[in-house]
């Protein structure tokens, strides 16, 4: 069997454990696509034509025997059948990229572009990388260009971090893209940080420091806080939160220490506002920070800093609370108190009233009481009785009348004060509305 034959099978095996993963339980099949177009027809041609007997290994042994001039035919007349087409793409890809490509590039036509181009592409990048982005970089189409061009450098930065960041810095920028964690950020965290941070600042791949970052920095949270403090983000990325915020949450005090010796005040300001954020500092330390913060990022990092907090009893409850007084009044604290009340609801909803009660501030108590009236037991409702009329709100009866069957709501009603059962009877007519 000659080399060739051999690299055929090869492929052949690999698609043929694709197939048998389609009968896995839980493993959802490819739909195969609709041949609505002539190009898509099998067709007869001296090449080759269409064998509905032919065997899957069958197919792979006749294709190793293919000059090249022949591969235009023997794909053409596997087209009508999905299974086929596709391993016959792939045995294609492998033997002659490049001249698979110009075909399905000069046919013009989309639906052949979206049935083949993604999987020509992963096999070329594999073989040839700096060829295959060659080739996407020539698409002027630009939502085509921007998921090809993708397709190649995911492709390869999984197997060759340093090539795939290479053609990365390459690809320019692009209308639409998926962020988050990725495996290959795994594999080095620090090689991935260093190499994203060295693309040039139109690639669009640089936001993937915002996920890389806390990758390294829950492994090595010293080695990212020294390399932090020498290196500059661009204007428009929040890695530098990210990374403080996760080197925080192993080492507050350390956090503190290289955030403050940051010499650009605004990258001080968002580095202490992660710090916040990590949900680690105490109150004596928060109190410390916010005087150095401005009042856009304490409002900001300070919801984030409760719902860091732990909730398992009723001491990390009040502990948190204590946080809570140190924040500004606005909109993001009430926020931070919506989190606190909905925590309180699930641990203790009676203790958690007790809470809201001794709440500060009247705009911070009726955002509470909406909350904890959310889950509410048409059986164990709130006593809303006891309040004042300035902690009432529209919301707050609303969410009570609704935990309530309709025939029992004008009996609860009738049991309120009467200013509370007045603005209790027109909630009720709204909601019958």
């Amino acid at each position: 069997m000659n080399t060739k034959t051999v690299a055929l099978l090869a492929a052949f095996a690999g698609f043929a454990l694709g197939l048998a993963l389609r009968s896995v339980p839980g493993h959802e099949p490819e739909p195969a696509p609709e041949a609505t177009k002539s190009s898509l027809a099998p067709r007869k041609t001296a090449a080759g034509k269409p064998e509905p007997g032919l065997t899957m290994l069958g197919l792979a042994e006749k294709a190793a025997a293919l000059g090249r001039g022949e591969w235009l035919g023997f794909f053409r007349a596997q087209l009508g059948f999905p299974d086929r087409a596709r391993l016959a793409a792939r045995l294609w890809a492998e033997s002659d990229p490049a001249g698979f490509w110009r075909w399905l590039r000069g046919e013009r036509d989309e639906a052949l572009i979206d049935r083949f181009a993604s999987d020509l592409l992963r096999v070329w990048a594999g073989a040839d990388p700096d060829a295959a982005m060659n080739a996407v970089l020539q698409i002027t189409d630009k939502d085509l260009g921007d998921e090809l061009r993708r397709e190649v450098v995911d492709t390869v930065i999984e197997r060759d971090l340093a090539k795939g960041l290479e053609l990365a810095g390459r690809a320019g920028d692009f209308n639409s893209f998926s962020w988050g964690p990725r495996a290959w950020m795994k594999k080095d965290p620090a090689a991935a940080v260093k190499g994203l941070a060295g693309l040039p600042p139109v690639s669009d791949y640089r936001h993937f420091l915002k996920y890389a970052l806390p990758i390294w920095a829950e492994s090595d949270p010293a080695a990212v806080l020294e390399w932090m403090k020498s290196v500059r983000p661009l204007k428009y990325e929040d890695w530098l939160k990210e990374g403080f915020e996760t080197a925080a949450k192993s080492d507050p005090s350390a956090a503190l220490a290289a955030a403050r010796s940051l010499a650009d005040l605004k990258h001080r300001a968002t580095a202490l506002g992660g710090i916040v954020s990590s949900g680690k500092l105490d109150a004596a330390e928060l109190a410390d920070v916010f005087g150095e913060l401005p009042l856009s990022i304490s409002a900001r990092s300070g919801p984030e800093m409760i719902q860091a907090q732990p909730y398992q009893t009723a001491a990390d409850l009040a502990a948190s609370a204590a946080l809570l007084d140190q924040l500004p009044p606005g909109r993001d604290t009430l926020r931070a108190v919506d989190t606190l009340a909905s925590r309180w609801s699930s641990l203790d909803a009676r203790a958690g009233w007790q809470w809201a009660a001794a709440l500060p501030d009247a705009a911070m108590r009726r955002q509470a009481y909406v909350r904890l009236s959310s889950d509410a037991s048409p059986d164990s409702l709130p006593p809303i009785a006891d309040l004042p009329l300035s902690d009432l709100s529209d919301e707050l009866f609303r969410k009570l009348l609704q935990r309530l069957p309709g025939d029992r709501r004008d009996a609860w009603i009738r049991q309120l004060p009467a200013g509370h059962a007045t603005w209790a009877g027109a909630v009720r007519d709204q909601i019958r509305e």
